[in-house]
């Protein structure tokens, strides 16, 4: 398994939204407000055409390989057929996904309406956990036997790498409760693993 990489936030792109609507307008035709939106390492706008959110322009930082994101847009397809709801990637005007500007690659995505996890107050209703399982094992479904190029990257964020992740950075957690709670987790989780 390769180690981390991990992408520098300083070679995050600096793109104001003036500039960034004129990359739009510029490689996919579209006059629109742009509103920033939160990125680890990329720069990200909510695209409002006629007010109402139609797409997310993304900038990607000038480390990533394009490979990656070719991997994320089969991927999206392959949900995407199997009824998983996902943002798809939208051509630009010359037909391609992935466009340069700066030493940056380029792409526009489909916008999906909805609430973030995130933002949502606890307690999460049960039905919204049923839905949210059926949607993953629809995901799960529809990814059986994908394969690509750029599948066996290492990533932080990817389940396959999830015990190896939870005990380099347990120690981080500052709230003793906390740090506990997710310690006590991953106890679980070897237990099942054996």
């Amino acid at each position: 398994m390769r180690p981390a990489i991990p992408l520098p936030v300083r070679s995050r792109p600096r793109v104001e939204p003036g500039e960034a609507r004129g990359v739009l307008a510029r490689l996919w035709g579209i006059e629109a407000e742009l509103e920033p939106l939160p990125s680890e390492r990329d720069r990200n706008f909510l695209v409002r055409v006629g007010g109402e959110p139609r797409f997310v322009l993304k900038i990607s930082n000038a480390r990533e390989d394009p490979l990656v994101l070719d991997l994320q847009h089969r991927a999206a397809e392959r949900l995407l057929a199997g009824g998983v709801p996902v943002p798809g990637a939208v051509p630009t005007v010359d037909g391609r996904e992935v466009a340069e500007e700066r030493g940056h690659l380029v792409r526009l995505l489909t916008y999906l309406p909805g609430t973030p996890m995130a933002e949502l107050r606890p307690p999460r209703s049960p039905a919204l956990l049923r839905n949210l399982g059926r949607t993953c094992g629809r995901a799960a479904a529809a990814l059986e036997g994908f394969s690509h190029p750029a599948d066996r990257r290492y990533l932080h964020w990817d389940v396959r790498h999830a015990r190896r992740v939870i005990e380099a950075c347990a120690p981080a957690v500052p709230e003793r409760e906390r740090r506990e709670l997710v310690l006590l987790t991953l106890a679980g989780y070897r237990r099942q693993e054996l």
